[in-house]
Order: structure tokens, then sequence, then C-alpha cells
């Protein structure tokens, strides 16, 4: 009998094991939730991540409690810490974890949710112990954007069959993770350059595409993000909310989306009058997108035409996976149209 059949039609799995389910954000949690109380499995517990992983450092640590406090203080830096906040009240994933005989991860192909998986990896490392079962269950994803908390309970209770986490394919999510986590983007890029999908992993070069369009382009100096933004800022004064929304998935209808508090913090910082000059300008209180609106300026419009170059006359600051982007140490990359590396 394969892992799944035995998943399904055992009636007693539950009342033999400590259960443990993990999603990569909290809206997937929500509907994993329903789906457990549709098997039966009221006790099985749930863990769902708070926070979009393609934004912000990823370096290395000696415990991933360390890295998840560096997170969080570079949200709280972002001035959107309020999004992206751990739930109060909840058990740590150690914890959930060390008590668990059965480990169920639950995700689809979008970028987030493979760098989710990704980080995992060492955590699983750490609490591993005889006889646990840890499961992936990989959802088929079609578009980029395509992730778990776009499934209903119908789509979810169609589990895919389980790949079994064992030590190979720890050791696997370990070395794309050695990867992400370079303090040098040439790592990232010569892997993305040659790594091939496999039945096991078929979405991970999802997260590596995500990595690289954060990195400015050389001909104008913006990220993928702050290009949608701007493509989707009018000359005219507009709503925040009205750009935000339009730039989530932007003109790619199988490309990569965007979380709106991620593209507001963007759009914020795009309008910081301590730039030399900015690409958009903002009124309003900025706390809100409903209250806030923006118009894009003279710069901004250059850039977009690639006369103008965002980084050269702004500067950087910011975080890509391991690598830290800054003017000011002279550590500045840039990805050309292929998603390669450029020459500068």
């Amino acid at each position: 009998m394969s892992e799944v059949a035995f998943f399904k039609q055992s009636s007693d799995f539950a009342a033999m094991q400590n259960e443990l389910a993990i999603t990569s954000d909290l809206s997937s949690g929500g509907m994993v939730r329903q789906l457990l109380k549709k098997e039966g499995r009221k006790k099985t517990e749930l863990f769902a991540c708070f926070e979009d992983m393609t934004f912000g450092p990823w370096v290395a640590t000696g415990e991933p409690e360390q890295l998840l406090r560096l997170r969080h203080r570079y949200w709280c830096k972002s001035g959107i810490a309020e999004r992206v906040n751990r739930p109060r009240e909840r058990r740590s994933l150690r914890k959930l974890l060390n008590a668990s005989d059965h480990v169920e991860i639950m995700i689809a192909g979008e970028g987030r949710e493979q760098i989710f998986l990704l980080g995992l990896a060492n955590m699983l490392r750490q609490t591993a112990r005889k006889g646990r079962i840890v499961q992936l269950f990989q959802y088929p994803s079609k578009k980029h954007w395509h992730s778990l908390a776009m499934l209903n309970l119908e789509a979810l209770s169609e589990r895919p069959n389980p790949k079994r986490v064992d030590d190979n394919l720890l050791t696997r999510l370990e070395e794309i993770w050695s990867v992400i986590i370079s303090n040098s983007p040439e790592a990232l890029f010569a892997f993305r350059q040659h790594h091939t999908a496999s039945d096991t992993l078929p979405y991970i070069n999802r997260a590596l595409d995500d990595l690289i369009s954060s990195y400015p382009k050389v001909d104008n100096g913006l990220s993928l993000a702050q290009e949608r933004l701007l493509k989707a800022t009018p000359n005219e004064w507009t709503k925040s909310a009205r750009v935000v929304g339009h730039a989530m998935v932007g003109d790619e209808p199988d490309g990569r989306s965007f979380g709106d508090g991620i593209l507001f913090s963007n759009l914020i910082g795009m309008s910081d009058q301590n730039q030399y000059n900015p690409t958009v300008e903002m009124r309003g209180d900025r706390r809100t997108m409903r209250a806030t609106e923006v118009r894009r300026t003279n710069f901004g419009e250059a850039c977009l035409r690639g006369s103008g170059n965002h980084v050269s006359v702004n500067g950087i600051d910011t975080w890509v996976a391991g690598v830290h982007l800054n003017s000011a140490e002279g550590r500045i990359w840039f990805r050309n149209a292929e998603g390669n590396l450029a020459n500068t």
C-alpha cells in the first residue's frame, strides 16, 4: 500500500500519532484548517507562516531562530511589520516539530512557497528523530502565481501523492538553500542558468526567478516590483490602492505576483523625498493605501524609457536573499533583460 493510500484509508492513524500540518502563509492556513476538519483531524496541529519569503535578508546563522529575529527587525524597519508579525499565543515551529510524529508540508508552486520549503529544511534537520514521517504535498501549479491559498476546499481535498522528505531530499534542499544565502550574487545566477526542474522539486526555479527579478535592471535600475509600480502609476494623482492592485500581477498573466503590503512599502520607498530624484510623488496618510495618492515623476518616466537609472541617481540599500546591495559600500549588481548577471 502506498503512503497516500495508507494516509487516506487508515481511520485510526490520527489517534496513533501527533500530527502537524505546515503551510507557507496564513491565508492557505485557514483553508487547510477547514480541510483537516473535513478529514476528521481536529487534533492535528497547524503551523502557517506569516511573511513573504521573497523579500528581505536570508543569511547564514547558527540557529533558524536567529534568522527569524533578523528578519523581524528588517520588517519592523520597513514600516509594514504589522502585516508580517507572527500571530500571538502560538507555539514555535521548533516545539511543534519536536512533538510531532507525522509532519505534512503543503505548498503549491508560487516562488515564496518554494523558498519557504528551502528554508524549512534546516529546521527539519535539526529536529529530526527516529520514526518521524515527513511528507511533502506539492500541489500542481500551472501559473507562477498559483499558490495554495487560491485553492478551494474541493481542490485541496484532492491531495497529490506525497513525497517522502528523507535525508536525500533534505540534502538537496539544503544545497539550494546555500546558494540563496550566499553573500554574493554569482552563485544564484550561475545555479539558475544550469538548474533544471525535477519531478520531486518541479517549481524550485520559480523561487530562483523571483530572487533574480528583485535585482535592479541594468538599463533603468528598477526591480520588477518597482517597474510594475511605475507602469501602473499615471502622471496624474491617483489612489495608491489602484496602483498597487494593477501592479500585483501586471501585464504578465503567467508571471510573478506580489503581495499588496510589499508593493505599498516599495511605493513609499520610491517616493522618499530624501532621494536625489524620486520616481514617484505621494500625498496623504502613508499608513494606508486608500488614504494615499501617487503620481509618476518626470524622472520615473525617464526610468521607464531607459533614459534614466534609479540606482545610479538615487543609490540602493536593500537585501536580495543573502546579498546586501548597498551603494555606500560599492555593493551594486544588476540583471540584464535575459535574467543574467549584467556586466557593468
